[in-house]
């Protein structure tokens, strides 16, 4: 897992989670104030690849397992924060939502 800070600033380094795949590693982008349409489409991908999206989109598939694996890439991928205004959501796609 790769840490980098964010220093609040415009071009600033942002906190960054890595999960390794055998010799590839997928991070989980940090959602900003700025980059929601960037991060949207990155997360798509990264739960894709953990094959979680069917809990999200388009919201059928109730495995708890997949769900609650999602809605910990999701909160990885979110800041204090924003997480605090979300409030506590009991599935993946709401929390997407």
């Amino acid at each position: 897992m790769s840490d980098v800070d964010d220093a609040g600033g415009a071009g600033a380094a942002i906190l960054v989670r890595e999960k390794t795949m055998g010799s590839t590693a997928v991070s989980c982008p940090m959602l900003t104030a700025t980059n929601y349409t960037v991060w949207a489409m990155r997360m798509k991908v990264v739960l894709r690849i953990h094959k979680l999206w069917g809990v999200i989109d388009p919201g059928t598939e109730t495995s708890e397992e997949k769900d609650c694996l999602a809605m910990g890439l999701l909160y990885q991928a979110i800041p204090e924060t924003l997480i605090m205004q979300t409030g506590e959501q009991d599935s993946a796609k709401k929390l997407w939502d």
